[in-house]
């Protein structure tokens, strides 16, 4: 038996029903054995209107500009197990500017490294404008457990988990490229 109860994700008490709002809201789910899972959930409102406006599907890709190519390509491939295809892309509309490798996930998600001719060599610094982090989802705590024994098999620095319940209960593993781009591994 599950329990479903809403609220706005605006409100200060999501404790608080918003039932007549049709937006995006969390949603606490119990089940039968007591856990409680919390959700994120569209209206069928919104859901709707999703279908009569411009609509995305998902991400198809990640681009980010590296210092080196070829260290991040090496690094990505051996931390997640990805495929690099075998060409370069030069950049849209600014080709003598640099070019980009592609990486492709057996989740389907692709990454593209790029080199760019006016990039200073200054590692990454999410206090900038501009990109803060990306957040990866794994399939649960345990597969947390299994991204630490990786990446201590490969030397690469971590946070270790951090299991936390505010605002919503996940669990979530932090550590960086060789550019220091954040990567966090989250379960929910």
């Amino acid at each position: 038996r599950r329990t479903t109860r809403a609220w706005s994700n605006s409100s200060d008490d999501p404790a608080e029903a918003c039932p007549s709002r049709s937006r995006s809201r969390w949603g606490r789910e119990e089940t039968s054995d007591g856990a409680t899972v919390v959700a994120s959930f569209i209206t069928s409102a919104t859901v709707r209107a999703m279908t009569t406006t411009a609509a995305i599907t998902g991400i198809h890709h990640i681009s980010v500009t590296v210092r080196d190519v070829e260290a991040s390509a090496a690094w990505y491939l051996q931390v997640f197990e990805m495929t690099r295809l075998p060409i370069t892309f030069e950049h849209h509309d600014c080709e003598d500017t640099g070019y980009a490798v592609l990486l492709i996930h057996p989740s389907g998600l692709v990454l593209g490294l790029h080199h760019n001719t006016g990039n200073d060599g200054v590692e990454f610094d999410e206090r900038r404008t501009g990109l803060d982090h990306f957040g990866f989802a794994v399939a649960d705590r345990g597969q947390l457990d299994a991204w630490v024994a990786k990446l201590d098999e490969l030397g690469i620095e971590h946070s270790g988990i951090r299991d936390l319940t505010a605002p919503i209960p996940f669990s979530t593993l932090v550590f960086r490229d060789p550019d220091n781009i954040q990567l966090e591994l989250y379960s929910g």
